[in-house]
């Protein structure tokens, strides 16, 4: 059986300190030296997520300091899509960032967002492990477990082509 939360609910009694403890756990930072880390808010839902995720590392006193940057689609040279430089400069420098969502836009005439972060720090998989937190009751207990998707083939590649209006080539990438 199943229940339902408000926000506000989820708010006021969710007890955040298992989850925080697990996420520094796994959390490769020294206590000596502050870390910073690229944070790309997203849009949509993304800023509320980025900014509840930035409370818990304060609250848990992550030694972090946030280098917020923005992403858009813009044309760089030759009319090729890119994310801004100031992104990409600030990514190739820290080596660590957090992204909050970003919406994939149809027909918007530029590439997903999220396709092209994958393409331009050439992001191989996406890694989302999953652990039961003790004390919340779940439909299973003891989960440990880690999903790894591959991002640089098949349907995360990103290859397509427009043939008419009314028709798209789509190509599928695999190595063997």
């Amino acid at each position: 059986m199943s229940q339902t939360y408000s926000k506000h609910t989820l708010q006021k009694n969710f007890n955040w300190m298992p989850l925080l403890s697990l996420l520094l756990e796994r959390l490769v930072i020294t206590a000596s030296s502050i870390q910073t880390v690229t944070l790309i808010p997203g849009d949509g839902i993304g800023p509320e997520i980025s900014t509840a995720v930035m409370k818990i590392f304060e609250a848990a006193k992550a030694p972090i300091q946030w280098e917020e940057r923005n992403v858009t689609a813009i044309k760089g040279p030759g009319g090729r899509w890119m994310i801004p430089p100031e992104a990409k400069e600030s990514m190739n420098k820290n080596k660590i960032g957090l992204k909050g969502p970003l919406k994939t836009p149809i027909a918007a005439g530029h590439p997903s967002m999220n396709l092209l972060l994958r393409k331009t720090f050439d992001l191989y998989a996406n890694v989302r492990p999953c652990v039961s937190i003790e004390g919340y009751k779940t439909p299973y207990t003891d989960v440990d477990l880690v999903t790894i998707r591959e991002n640089t083939e098949g349907e995360y590649s990103g290859i397509e082509h427009l043939v008419s209006m009314s028709a798209h080539l789509y190509f599928k990438l695999f190595n063997l």
